[in-house]
């Protein structure tokens, strides 16, 4: 078996309405996926049980079972690639980040807001005095 009894695994997020799904070192365990079965999809589930090579998961009803080709190990996909630095997409960041407050003193002084005024050019010093 591929995964045991406490192992936490994700339902496949690909898997198709009406397909049989074998294991992969058993083919005799197979099973459907039913459309009552379509809302686990993505979802990370405790296997609690394993019965004639069918697993049986905490977040399903009873009478779902699931093979080894529906389920996986749990991605994490924010952590799936890490963030390499790169010059170009640095420095566009850093002159959005000024654009913007920029933009909005602009739109103050353009229609007279002092509030606004105020309240974005005290944000900007603050922000640009931190860097310093």
């Amino acid at each position: 078996m591929k995964f045991k009894v406490g192992d936490t695994v994700q339902v496949k997020k690909d898997l198709l309405i009406g397909k049989i799904y074998h294991n992969e070192d058993d083919p005799s365990a197979r099973e459907i996926f039913s459309d009552s079965m379509k809302y686990y999809r993505g979802q990370e589930g405790v296997i609690t049980a394993i019965k004639n090579g069918l697993y049986k998961l905490d977040i399903a009803f009873a009478w779902h079972s699931f093979t080894d080709t529906m389920i996986q190990e749990p991605i994490d996909y924010l952590a799936k690639e890490p963030y390499g630095h790169n010059r170009e997409i640095e420095e566009l960041l850093e002159k959005m980040l000024k654009l913007a407050p920029e933009q909005l003193i602009n739109h103050a002084l353009a229609t007279g807001n002092k509030t606004l005024f105020n309240t974005v050019s005290k944000q900007y010093y603050q922000l640009d005095k931190s860097k310093k």
